[in-house]
This record gives C-alpha cells, structure tokens and sequence, in this order.
C-alpha cells in the first residue's frame, strides 16, 4: 500500500529513521502491534508526531500499513486514545489489546 502522504524523505525523514525503522521491525519481530499478527512492513508512533510524540524507540511500533492507516478510524470508532507507560492503548477494547 503506498503512503498517501508522500515518501519517508517528502515527510522530513531520513536515512537514519529508515534505520531506526528497519530496528523496530526487527525488535518486534515483524509482529503488528494493533493487530497482533505477522507480517507489519511499517512503523506507527504510538503517539502521533503531529500530537508532540517522538522518534524515540519507546514511541514506536511495528504494524501493517493497513493497521496503521485505519489507526485513527479505530480510535474515532470509539477506543480511547490512552496509553500505559509501555506505549500500549489502556482500552481493553482497543484492536491493539486483542493480543494471543
């Protein structure tokens, strides 16, 4: 799936986040932490940049480009927006929860 918002570089993100992405990949294993299953080739901010949150590896996450795009939906679609302290959605309902 192509990002509708341009290429890594066209948002302002280098050669070195690709790395840091390449990373949290495989850190997490390829496993996408909204859906919980195998296969994620993109990287979520757990905290959107666009609402304060980082680069940092703690605010990023592994996730298919279809989970990542819908994120939002979800959230609108009712599911809260907090975190616990490990970046994971406090909302038990939450598709990031529905873990095996």
């Amino acid at each position: 799936m192509k990002d509708p918002r341009g290429t890594t570089t066209q948002r302002g993100l280098g050669w070195s986040y690709q790395r840091k992405r390449a990373y949290i990949l495989e850190r997490d294993r390829g496993i996408c932490w909204l859906c919980n299953h195998p296969g994620a080739t993109t990287v979520d901010h757990v905290v959107p940049r666009a609402q304060g949150g980082d680069d940092s590896d703690e605010n990023l996450r592994a996730a298919h480009a279809e989970c990542n795009y819908a994120r939002p939906g979800n959230e609108r679609r009712g599911f809260s927006k907090q975190i616990d302290a490990s970046g994971w959605p406090t909302d038990e309902r939450h598709p990031a929860n529905r873990r095996a």
